[in-house]
């Protein structure tokens, strides 16, 4: 497990598990990576490589002390929550187009919403995002609508799914069926990292 602890100027700190222990490593050219998590993951095997070298060398290395299921728990849902923030005010597809779904193209889908209200033959030039320019008319804002709503609820419903997921391992360690230790591995192998439910 690759835990991601700051990334700045494509120079990423990480806490990665090598033979019980986790350390603390740095992990750079990460410029222009698109998913961090997934490049760490898929390369974790070479820095726990990297780092039984700088052992064998003698290098004394930052040892992470393991978190509490409590601190564990805690950790998970901050990094759910703000998966799900930033997939929810990414973009969605409507039609092959991205439509914007931050917090300003939500309040703008509003007052088109009011516009269109007040005259149905509204038309106006709309920036869905970056990029891409779009006539927006009432047939459009009702298929942005019915897309941007069912792109937030499955952003939603993915959060939910992980809360249960801790929620479960809460339970299990309070029936006696899991201890901290196995809770605290169950809680790490639940990912943060967004997939459409």
């Amino acid at each position: 497990m690759v835990t991601l602890r700051d990334i700045s100027a494509g120079v990423a700190s990480i806490n990665i598990n090598l033979d019980g222990t986790t350390y603390v490593w740095t992990v750079g050219a990460l410029d222009g990576v698109a998913d961090v998590q997934a490049y760490l993951e898929a390369h974790a095997d070479d820095y726990r490589s990297d780092i039984r070298a700088a052992l064998a060398m003698g290098r004394q290395l930052e040892i992470v002390t393991p978190p509490t299921l409590t601190e564990a728990i805690s950790a998970k849902l901050a990094a759910v929550q703000a998966e799900k923030c930033r997939v929810r005010d990414g973009c969605f597809l409507v039609d092959g187009v991205l439509f914007d779904s931050d917090q300003a193209a939500r309040t703008s889908y509003l007052e088109l919403e009011n516009e269109l209200s007040a005259d149905a033959a509204y038309t106006t030039p709309w920036k869905a995002s970056a990029g891409f320019w779009v006539t927006m008319d009432a047939t459009l804002y009702a298929s942005v609508k019915a897309s941007g709503r069912t792109h937030v609820a499955a952003c939603f419903a993915w959060q939910a799914a992980r809360d249960a997921e801790l929620a479960a391992i809460q339970a299990a360690v309070v029936a006696g069926t899991m201890t901290d230790a196995d809770a605290i591995t169950a809680v790490d192998a639940i990912s943060a990292s967004y997939e459409a439910v």
